[in-house]
């Protein structure tokens, strides 16, 4: 297994990643890129998992990152660098550099699968919207549910939270601090 090192040079040059070869060295087939979960690490979601090295066993070219604040990445003091658009576009310049090239269905080492867990499920799904061009498939493991709001045209019995079926009158809806408890009527 033929193991390389990177600083991604895009919004954040101190992005830690790995790009990981099998033995025979790079692979016939497209890449997976790794993104770990929340509070955790390229090492700790997929190397010590057993991941990379099953992914490596069996032929897969692995790229790993610690995103920002995590693992072997530095922390950003720009806050705005733990945007999902700042970390989609980290995550497209480490595939660029990676050379992994648009998807081209006549050539099965083009684009890029992409296995997400928590946080980093939440990263690709949107990394595959806005690059459709670049990922074949996805795997997405406790992925948080997007925002939807439920509109009545959408869902009729979804149309109103349940707490606020029934009248309508300010003085039967009760208000919330900042953390959800209840406090004086309105």
């Amino acid at each position: 297994m033929e193991i390389r090192t990177h600083s991604v040079e895009g919004t954040d040059p101190r992005l830690f990643a790995e790009v990981i070869h099998p033995g025979s060295g790079p692979s016939a087939t497209r890449p997976v890129l790794l993104l770990h979960g929340f509070a955790s690490s390229s090492r700790l979601n997929w190397h010590e998992s057993g991941w990379v090295n099953a992914l490596t066993t069996s032929g897969r070219s692995v790229i790993t990152v610690d995103l920002p604040g995590h693992g072997r990445s530095a922390t950003p003091s720009d806050l705005d660098s733990f945007r999902p658009s700042r970390i989609r576009a980290d995550l497209l310049q480490l595939l660029v550099d990676a050379g992994v090239h648009p998807l081209d269905d006549d050539n099965p080492e083009t684009g890029v699968d992409i296995i997400g867990y928590s946080l980093g499920a939440r990263l690709a799904w949107d990394f595959g919207a806005t690059q459709p061009e670049l990922v074949r498939r996805m795997v997405l493991g406790a992925a948080p549910a997007p925002a939807i709001r439920w509109q009545r045209s959408t869902c009729p019995q979804r149309a109103e939270p349940r707490g606020n079926r029934g009248s309508t009158s300010r003085r039967n809806h009760r208000r919330t601090d900042a953390h959800g408890r209840l406090g004086a009527r309105q």
